[in-house]
């Protein structure tokens, strides 16, 4: 049993002898290296970097791809990723704090926090504020469609454009909803549902989402290499040239000392892409 780490987002090739169980000499998977490789063969993905650790606690990390598309350094293995959708567990546990400190209401609706922001329109008609409760946001009953409009070509061609979340839910309020009105509620991941719980949790703890999340998750808990950086084009993955660039080194590696809010990066020309 292993545990595995992976993260899309720079490879070396790797020369080994195989053995007959798919293994290199050196305890690397070389079925495991060439299912990476395929993954970005066609430059949809630049690069990928994973790590898997055994019972015996080693760590074996694999790369592939590029670490940066203009210089095309490796993937370092401890390069700073965007974790996209693990955000939501961040923002599901802000949520389920101010519910315990009765800020909010699992069962009341999304009115009652953003009162007229969600009325959808068109195919999304049916989409309303008054109907959705926040617990089914946080369980995607909602019916809210995941699809994200914003990233119908894919990631690359808006790897650099930032969205803001009211942005990204107006984009979604024209989408049929998951099921029919006269339909009983189901399942279905919506990223636009947990798009519009972080507009919740910003509007009742009167604070910007990546503060929420940094004030009550990142620094009680101590992970110090993790930052919400709720904005702005993702990071690159070759960290060691953006350590030496950034004039914020080496506090901005260290997130729970460090909220850079977008209007403040946009004021510092000297912060790294890791900052941004």
């Amino acid at each position: 049993m292993a545990a595995v780490t992976i993260a899309g987002l720079a490879v070396s090739g790797v020369a080994s002898a195989t053995a007959p169980d798919g293994k290199s000499r050196t305890g690397r998977d070389t079925a495991l290296q060439a299912g990476m490789d395929a993954l970005v063969s066609d430059g949809s993905l630049p690069g990928m970097l994973m790590s898997v650790r055994d019972r015996n606690g080693r760590v074996t990390n694999y790369t592939a791809g590029v670490g940066d598309i203009r210089t095309k350094s490796k993937v370092p293995t401890d390069g700073y990723v965007r974790i996209a959708s693990n955000t939501k567990m961040f923002t599901a546990v802000a949520i389920l704090q101010l519910a315990d400190e009765g800020k909010l209401a699992l069962d009341a609706t999304v009115e009652k926090y953003l009162p007229g922001v969600v009325r959808g329109t068109g195919d999304g008609a049916a989409i309303d504020g008054r109907n959705i409760t926040i617990r089914q946001l946080l369980n995607h009953t909602s019916g809210m469609s995941g699809h994200y409009p914003a990233l119908v070509g894919g990631i690359q061609p808006v790897k650099d454009r930032y969205f803001d979340a009211r942005e990204l839910l107006d984009l979604a309020l024209p989408l049929a909803p998951s099921f029919a009105q006269e339909q009983d509620r189901k399942f279905e991941y919506s990223n636009n549902g947990y798009i519009l719980l972080g507009l919740v949790a910003q509007k009742v703890a009167g604070r910007p989402l990546a503060e929420v999340i940094t004030e009550r998750i990142i620094n009680r808990i101590g992970l110090r290499e993790t930052r919400a950086a709720l904005g702005g084009p993702a990071p690159t993955l070759d960290s060691a040239s953006a350590r030496r660039a950034c004039a914020n080194w080496p506090r901005c590696a260290r997130p729970s000392r460090l909220v850079l809010r977008r209007q403040q990066v946009r004021a510092t020309d000297s912060a790294c892409a890791a900052c941004r």
